[in-house]
């Protein structure tokens, strides 16, 4: 158990160091790109899209910080769920701040589109305005190449399905970042057209981010079953006890941690021999997963048939 708690926060140190320096980049993108927006709707977008990707970092801390405090008399079960729910409230706001983005740069398009930025004069020199602005967007999305791989390395390790969620925005971060320079860069040719349409297609990327976080959101929220390969480990060492005449699961995501019950079928079990069964099986299974929270064992129980026909919603049956 030492050794897992260890491993543990050892992880969530690296995840809680990863966001903050999420965090910090992607305010410095925020600034960058607010002082050399101009009348860019597309480049707003593009702004409003960084304020997105702050959500996801800040749920996650919230969560590392929370999710672990003992419970208390007014929260019996601890507050494993809170990172569910700070992620599935940003979700929300995710898909507000996505039809706000789609119908401004809808107004543009409708207005007639984007008229030419003009010149800009700094340190001496004078040129198109645009040209800053596809500078500033192809840098900011650039910096955020390290921590995305980070995260993608990071997340399976951790089963933080808000970490997930976030390295697939810091990609859309990234196409939205080309995208845009790409709609600026077509205003200089006549197009001015492509500057809201951009806008457009930035808050369709937002609708379609608050979506995803949503449904990974209430999945966590409604008790879904752990992952099968995880419950297929930890069903192989309860197989491997010899004591063990048949055992049903009945096992649920809370967050990221599993809580389960676990009946065991044994014949003619003295009480003093299950009780030191249960602790092997106990830290034998806890071991093999971190995600493990809280865990009952019984054994010496009968299994009743009835499990065969909800097996596939509670959890996994298994007779021998």
């Amino acid at each position: 158990m030492m050794m897992l708690s260890h491993r543990l926060e050892h992880s969530a140190g690296a995840v809680r160091r990863l966001e903050y320096w999420a965090l910090s980049l992607t305010l410095l993108s925020v600034v960058a790109r607010y002082i050399v927006m101009g009348s860019s709707v597309a480049m707003m977008a593009a702004i409003l899209e960084d304020f997105t990707e702050l959500i996801a970092p800040v749920a996650i801390l919230l969560t590392l910080k929370l999710e672990t405090r003992p419970a208390d008399s007014r929260h019996p079960y601890g507050y494993e769920r809170i990172g569910s729910l700070s992620f599935f409230s940003a979700a929300l706001a995710l898909l507000v701040l996505g039809v706000l983005t789609c119908w401004q740069g809808l107004a543009k398009l409708l207005a007639g589109g984007a008229k030419d930025f003009g010149d800009i004069t700094l340190l001496g020199a004078t040129f198109w305005q645009g040209w800053l602005m596809i500078a500033v967007l192809v840098v900011t999305a650039v910096i955020m190449l390290p921590v995305l791989k980070a995260k993608r390395k990071l997340a399976p390790e951790v089963k933080l399905a808000a970490l997930q969620t976030d390295a697939a925005s810091n990609q859309a971060h990234i196409a939205v970042a080309l995208g845009a320079a790409l709609g600026i860069f077509l205003t200089r040719l006549g197009w001015g057209w492509a500057d809201p349409m951009v806008a457009i297609l930035v808050g369709l990327v937002i609708l379609n981010d608050g979506w995803r976080d949503l449904k990974v959101a209430t999945a966590e929220l409604i008790d879904v079953s752990p992952d099968s390969d995880v419950m297929e480990s930890l069903t192989r060492i309860v197989e491997a006890k010899p004591y063990v005449a048949g055992h049903y699961w009945l096992a649920r995501k809370v967050g990221r941690f599993i809580d389960a019950d676990l009946m065991i079928a044994a014949n003619n079990v003295p009480m003093e021999q299950a009780d030191l069964w249960r602790k092997e099986l106990d830290h034998d299974l806890r071991q093999a997963s971190w995600q493990l929270h809280d865990l009952t064992i019984a054994i010496g129980v009968e299994i009743p048939l009835a499990k065969k026909e909800d097996g596939a919603r509670s959890g996994v049956l298994n007779k021998r």
